[in-house]
């Protein structure tokens, strides 16, 4: 099979995948569509539709929002049965139910019982233009806690209270496995009663924020900034990878990363867009949860702008006025793929995490023939050995980069001439070192302020021949949390057939819009 007719079968493959799932009832998805509301609702519903069986019910702690677990008594089984099954369907609601079995019948084990619900999950499904926006992480769970007679015992060899309610034995692990009578008078009760749960030792608590860098490199004032500022690129030592336009070229992707984020990431406190002296005419004007930051704003020396190099203006990101302490930077090309945490980009105590690439450098010093991105990576090499005397051998993946403003406020007081150095090179230089993606990253985690982490990930370049097969994989996939659309060197044809394939695409994984976007 060619790679044209591998492309054709998957758009087959997906309109068989559309079909089917038309013929399940839905709800169409609203503007600024997120699946943290989504959750919300789904939850409050249920909580609603157990108030009116007068069904008293408990609110799991859970270390995020999304899958939240509701626990019911053993005795309520039947009545929340009939609760859950009248749901309308043609609403969209889908429940899905499991019956308690026995784990072993020759011992005690607490909990353990045969017949009657064991759990239900419940979900409605959502549906965009062009693809269901549904997943698993808008699912509501539905536990049976079993109520224990007198005599059964706990694991330290006292007996439980009479009445306790435990759980079944096939449960899912909780963080809480039962509750005696008192705990569950005092931690349960109807759709209005929100108990307040200490945070769980494994939750993020710290405030996040976003920021972005975006370029409209078609800009007609900015290329006029560009050309006074840069001058001869040869003849400064530049690497010819420096000033390539697709590093500037804008597809409207940013419309759809901002999608993306306010689809998947709900937890997100406020949003940065650092921009040079420019704005998306798209873009609503007095968003609350949106600022667009000028360079002029957070470069320490502001006589060095313009600058048209992503490394000079990493290295200012962490002075944006009123930014969390922690916080996720992103380049534009980044697209968040299904409801994820923050436990995926940081730790208990503000812990950041990172993602090295399989990547791995040479070990020759930098020079002008390295990629821009490579010399980098080997200045930060250095910069580590001499700081730490740990070596540092792989670069890192094309994802959101957790930031903490202590570790880089730490950094630029250290190494105020290599900060002082990147932020006055105009475009990419061989001298440069990637503080945000990268440094940042290794300094945190050789003084104890971050780990690795792992993250489901996808990458595809745009310059790539087969493109349109590997986006056509891409929507198929249901795996991923963040993926990466990074165009390193397209030809001219190439970068026509983007224009158009690259938004069609977009469209169709993130069609509804977000609230950023002007109506």
């Amino acid at each position: 099979m060619t790679v044209d007719q591998l492309a054709r079968y998957l758009d087959w493959k997906w309109e068989r995948l559309r079909a089917r799932e038309s013929k399940s009832p839905s709800v169409p998805a609203r503007r600024g569509y997120s699946s943290g509301d989504v959750v919300r609702e789904n939850l409050a519903q249920v909580r609603a539709a157990l108030d009116d069986a007068h069904v008293r019910h408990l609110v799991m702690p859970e270390l995020d929002s999304f899958r939240p677990i509701l626990v019911v008594s053993e005795r309520d089984g039947d009545t929340v049965r009939g609760v859950l099954e009248a749901l309308p369907a043609d609403e969209g609601w889908v429940v899905r139910t499991r019956e308690a079995k026995l784990v072993r019948s020759d011992v005690a084990v607490a909990g353990n019982r045969e017949g009657g619900l064991l759990s239900a999950r419940v979900y409605r499904n959502v549906d965009g233009p062009d693809r269901r926006l549904t997943t698993r992480a808008e699912t509501v769970t539905v536990l049976v806690f079993t109520r224990l007679d007198a005599g059964v015992l706990r694991a330290d060899g006292d007996e439980f209270q009479p009445g306790t309610l435990h759980r079944h034995p096939q449960h899912p692990t909780t963080p809480i496995a039962y509750f005696e009578p008192q705990e569950w008078a005092t931690w349960s009760g109807d759709g209005e009663f929100d108990p307040d749960w200490p945070p769980l030792i494994g939750a993020v608590i710290d405030p996040i924020d976003v920021v972005y860098t975006w370029v409209d490199g078609s800009d007609p004032a900015w290329l006029a900034r560009k050309a006074r500022r840069t001058g001869d690129v040869a003849a400064q030592e530049y690497s010819e990878a420096a000033d390539v336009p697709s590093r500037y070229a804008s597809r409207d992707e940013l419309r759809y990363s901002l999608r993306s984020l306010e689809m998947y990431a709900p937890w997100v406190r406020h949003i940065y867009l650092v921009t040079d002296r420019q704005r998306p005419a798209w873009l609503v004007e007095d968003h609350p949860r949106i600022t667009v930051v000028d360079h002029s704003e957070i470069f320490s020396d502001p006589t060095v702008l313009p600058v048209f190099n992503s490394h000079a203006i990493e290295s200012q990101l962490h002075h944006v006025p009123g930014l969390s302490d922690r916080y996720l930077y992103l380049n534009d090309d980044i697209m968040f793929a299904r409801p994820v945490s923050p436990r995926v980009f940081f730790g208990p105590g503000g812990v950041t995490k990172f993602f090295r690439s399989k990547a791995v450098l040479d070990v020759a010093p930098p020079t002008p023939r390295d990629l821009p991105v490579l010399s980098a990576a080997k200045n930060n090499r250095q910069l580590v050995l001499d700081r730490f005397r740990l070596a540092v051998t792989q670069k890192f993946k094309h994802t959101p980069h957790p930031q903490r403003k202590d570790v880089l406020e730490e950094m630029e007081a250290e190494i105020p001439e290599l900060f002082e150095q990147t932020q006055r090179s105009a475009l990419r230089h061989p001298h440069d070192i990637s503080i945000a993606s990268a440094l940042h990253h290794y300094w945190a985690y050789a003084s104890g302020r971050a780990h690795e982490g792992e993250i489901r990930y996808g990458y595809i370049d745009l310059a790539r021949e087969d493109v349109d097969l590997q986006l056509a994989r891409l929507r198929h996939r249901r795996d991923l949390d963040v993926f990466c659309l990074n165009e390193t060197n397209a030809s001219s044809e190439q970068a026509a057939h983007l224009d158009a394939a690259l938004p069609a695409f977009l469209e169709s994984m993130f069609p509804v819009p977000s609230t950023f976007e002007r109506p």
